[in-house]
């Protein structure tokens, strides 16, 4: 079995015990996935726009990844996949460190960099969501060093308004029934893709996997 077909039938399948999400939690389409097993070493893939930041792809024995190095250190982010302007979701795996007091922060977003962020801040120990720069909501969060974590952030049309939900979790842990963030945004979303951000303020890197985004068709 290939390890896109994995992928996608993982991504249907993180209840505890390997149980099918609710038909309450049904999702769009997935329309991008990316594991980075097939870009070269040291080389940014195709399809990624850097908008800040110097990221590159990185190899080890057993895995691939997005790598956002800490030199030039400021806010980054980079976009994939399609320009998406309706129900939106996207999922991806991040592991960061901290050294010393100094930790970092990263996120995933949907919509463009007007739209909204997921945002795990470890330094406040709280996730937070933001519609462009502005700070909507927020949530406890505990965050630990050089751990694999889940971001998922999901956009869905909501009558006249949208439903924004948040969640993250430990690769070691199942994925949690109830999100950290539920927000109801009664706004006009712009058009726009979805990307990953960082601010690498520990001075090591942060990396990004298994990225994946399900919209419209």
């Amino acid at each position: 079995m290939s390890n896109r077909i994995i992928s996608v039938i993982c991504l249907l399948l993180f209840a505890s015990g390997g149980e099918r999400l609710s038909a309450g939690e049904d999702r769009p389409a997935l329309i991008y996935h990316n594991d980075f097993s097939q870009h070269a070493a040291g080389e940014l893939g195709d399809g990624l726009l850097v908008l800040e930041g110097n990221f590159t792809i990185e190899k080890s024995a057993d895995e691939s990844y997005l790598s956002l190095s800490p030199v030039p250190l400021i806010d980054s982010s980079v976009q994939m996949g399609k320009a998406l302007s309706a129900d939106a979701l996207i999922q991806v795996r991040v592991k960061a460190h901290k050294k010393g007091r100094r930790q970092p922060r990263f996120g995933v977003g949907l919509h463009g960099l007007s739209g909204f962020q997921l945002v795990v801040v470890p330094s406040s120990r709280k996730v937070e969501l933001k519609q462009g720069r502005r700070l909507v909501q927020s949530a406890a969060f505990q965050w630990r060093s050089g751990e694999w974590y889940f971001l998922e952030l999901s956009v869905l049309k909501n009558g006249d308004s949208w439903s924004v939900s948040g969640r993250v979790w430990a690769q070691s842990a199942s994925r949690p029934a109830e999100a950290q963030i539920e927000y109801i945004a009664d706004v006009k979303l712009m058009k726009g893709r979805a990307y990953v951000s960082g601010m690498p303020l520990s001075g090591t890197p942060i990396c990004y996997d298994d990225i994946e985004i399900r919209g419209e068709k």
